[in-house]
């Protein structure tokens, strides 16, 4: 690495830490999750207290003692860091500001070393503070879209590495996209999703005829072992997704707010559509200041480059048609037919792969930028590109400073602290389950019989019954079909009670009732095939170090 390039990323991390800044003495950027997110890192925090390597199977605290199953969904990644700036820092208030910083610099450096690939560094510097300051990037933390956040700064290194396997790529960028890849995985399932597509979209279009099968396996490998690597998490999402709520049609196609339809950039009838209580024009707001920001600057380099010199950027160009096209009402007709595509439910996140498509455009065109005002055409450039950048920047100032709503830290503190048992959003609900379930305090309820609690533990609860009458006893907690019951050391299966809970029938008999989660054989095996996959990825690391330090010593020897 050149010393110009660590300069240029010194200066990146330390933009991102003043945009982060203002969150220091104005409090937490608030918005619809910040409770849930808080909820998952708390749950996630005190699984890793308990000595839980892997995201819990189950968080017993949540929804008021009952347990919880939103981890099982939701990939732990962005937790795994703010947990990690809370124990750096011993307050979730101080951890979650510094777990902001290293997403927003992270995002930066991806989106300067992919740049990289085709500028010099000035440019690259450029389009990373660019994609910085971006309207739509910065919203995602300033309403608390936080793991969208998190995963909007591993994408760069997606297409960073991928655009070196479709050039001459060697085994390191292998290793290195399937860690990018596993990461955008285990951070958020809709970009995953977007990123997936994009990716692929891109990768063909940016193939190059002398090494295209060479490339093509390349990435393939990558992916894979990405997929691998991360199988430990979206194996439970792929095979128990159908029992969630959030897989019904209301938190994607017939919701009122999660319908995908009220959500697509430029769909302008909501400009008007006062009627509508869900209506944002927030998305196409953003994408009108990014274009100020950016098009000058990317017009530009069209302009000034030929048609065989733009043929290297093919990749990028396709790649910003396609999202364009998937975010806006063009799409329209996918979006209908595709469920995987309404269950990402807003179409307007496509805006993640625009917003860094722009910034990268914009950094080709600078280094096309006339250097002085002498003529009246390079004027004209210099005040679109100047006038742009003056309107973005006002637009990014009322964005922190003035639209957004912070929490100061004792608020933050208050909602830690309830987040151990409150209840989720009812989308991360079983859907058999019911919030009056919740409700009830008694652990165990027998009608004519008095329970007798022998053990309560996260995945095993135990409990006495005395003889009496035949019953169901109703207990304390989440109804979920990984729950195994033996009433005397014989097996018993479990029900849900109409408002959720699990119950087990019970003999007339004295019964001692023993109730163990049991994670199911596909995830046992997806854990020790990630497992693999991570040792392979190390170990390819590894040698791969060796060889380069093989290589250095061989040079300086021949010197």
């Amino acid at each position: 690495m050149k010393r110009k390039d660590s300069w240029f990323l010194l200066v990146i991390v330390t933009f991102a830490c003043l945009l982060v800044a203002p969150a220091w003495w104005k409090g937490i950027p608030t918005g619809n999750d910040l409770q849930q997110h808080y909820q998952f890192a708390v749950s996630l925090s005190e699984a890793w207290e308990a000595g839980e390597i892997y995201p819990p199977g189950w968080a017993a605290q949540e929804n008021k003692g009952y347990g919880g199953i939103g981890l099982r969904f939701y990939p732990p990644l962005a937790y795994a860091v703010m947990v990690a700036g809370k124990l750096l820092t011993g307050q979730w208030y101080a951890g979650s500001i510094l777990a902001f910083a290293f997403w927003l610099a992270l995002g930066g450096v991806g989106m300067y070393w992919w740049a990289r690939s085709w500028l010099a560094a000035e440019g690259s510097l450029l389009a990373a503070l660019i994609y910085l300051v971006a309207p739509y990037h910065l919203m995602q933390l300033t309403m608390s879209f936080y793991a969208e956040f998190a995963a909007s700064a591993i994408l760069p290194f997606c297409f960073l590495y991928a655009t070196r396997l479709t050039r001459q790529g060697t085994n390191r960028d292998v290793l290195a996209l399937a860690v990018a890849y596993a990461a955008l995985l285990l951070t958020h399932l809709p970009l995953t999703v977007i990123g997936s597509l994009a990716l692929c979209v891109y990768a063909l279009a940016s193939l190059r005829r002398e090494n295209r099968q060479a490339g093509f396996i390349r990435l393939l490998a990558g992916g894979l072992l990405g997929l691998a690597a991360s199988s430990f998490h979206w194996i439970k999402v792929v095979t128990e997704r159908a029992w969630l709520n959030h897989n019904t049609a209301i938190y994607s196609a017939s919701g009122s707010h999660y319908n995908y339809r009220r959500h697509f950039l430029l769909f302008f009838r909501y400009w008007w559509d006062s009627a509508d209580p869900y209506a944002s024009t927030f998305p196409d707001r953003a994408f009108a200041v990014t274009l100020a920001l950016t098009l000058p600057l990317a017009l530009l380099f069209y302009c000034k480059t030929t048609r065989a010199e733009r043929e290297s950027w093919r990749g990028a160009l396709v790649l910003l048609a396609f999202t364009f096209v998937m975010a806006t009402p063009l799409s329209w007709v996918l979006w209908s037919n595709l469920v995987l595509l309404q269950q990402i439910q807003f179409p307007d996140r496509w805006f993640t792969v625009i917003s860094f498509c722009l910034a990268l455009l914009a950094g080709a065109g600078w280094e096309h930028l006339p250097r002085s005002w002498g003529e009246q055409k390079n004027r004209l450039i210099m005040l679109a590109v100047t006038g742009g950048a003056l309107i973005s920047l006002a637009f990014v100032f009322a964005l922190v400073t003035r639209t957004t709503v912070y929490l100061p830290q004792q608020i933050i503190n208050q909602i830690t602290v309830k987040a151990v048992n409150d209840l989720n959003s009812d989308c991360w609900w079983p859907q058999w389950a019911l919030e009056k379930g919740f409700q009830v305090p008694e652990k165990v309820i027998i009608e004519g019989r008095q329970a007798e609690i022998v053990s309560w533990q996260t995945y095993e609860r135990v409990f006495r019954a005395p003889a009496g009458e035949p019953a169901a006893a109703r207990v304390a907690l989440l109804y979920y079909p990984h729950w195994q019951a033996t009433v005397n050391d014989v097996p018993v299966k479990p029900t849900p009670a109409s408002d959720g809970a699990l119950t087990v029938s019970l003999p007339a008999t004295e019964s001692l009732v023993k109730l163990s989660f049991q994670e199911p054989a596909a995830v046992i095996w997806a854990r020790k095939v990630a497992g693999v996959a991570w040792l392979l990825i190390c170990l390819g690391i590894i040698l791969s170090l060796l060889q380069v330090k093989r290589n250095r010593l061989s040079h300086s020897s021949l010197r």
